[in-house]
């Protein structure tokens, strides 16, 4: 399997279970989460970084309330075990205050922009924009909440 086939394959999934989540338990919906993230992330640094001058173009796929929606049902799933804190900046020396964020934000954050990323085709300028997407937001916001999620899982 090549590594965009292996990408889409990971996001697939993991998309599938966010659409599913009301139907799964809280933990085991996070330890099942933890895993497709953990593939996602691993196939996303496999796509290849194509040489293209392609530059960013917003996608208009999802709207604010549909991005909503997937937010409030991931909320009301992991009422109780949602929020966490984490320092924004990892550089030591940045003096900043850890800020409260949610797994279902960045869950919510992540579903639309690997949404996006299966909607678009596999051209050069299409792979470009979700290795951009991956560099600069959804793999960051994957980065920060797969701490909380494991310790939500299992040593909660």
């Amino acid at each position: 399997m090549n590594e965009v086939a292996r990408f889409r394959e990971a996001a697939t999934s993991l998309c599938r279970l966010i659409e599913t989540a009301d139907q799964i338990q809280p933990v085991e919906f996070l330890r099942r989460a933890s895993g497709l993230l953990a593939a996602v992330y691993s196939a996303a640094v496999g796509l290849p970084n194509p040489n293209t001058d392609a530059s960013w173009e917003g996608d208009d796929l999802f709207r604010v309330e549909d991005w909503a929606a997937i937010q409030s049902t991931l909320q009301a799933k992991l009422d109780g075990i949602d929020k966490y804190r984490f320092v924004f900046y990892p550089d030591p020396e940045v003096k900043d205050e850890p800020i409260v964020s949610s797994i279902s934000f960045g869950l919510a954050e992540i579903y639309v922009d690997l949404k996006q990323a299966l909607a678009r085709d596999d051209s050069d300028e299409a792979l470009w924009q979700t290795r951009f997407y991956f560099d600069h937001h959804w793999g960051r916001h994957l980065a920060d909440v797969l701490h909380p999620i494991h310790w939500a899982a299992w040593d909660g």
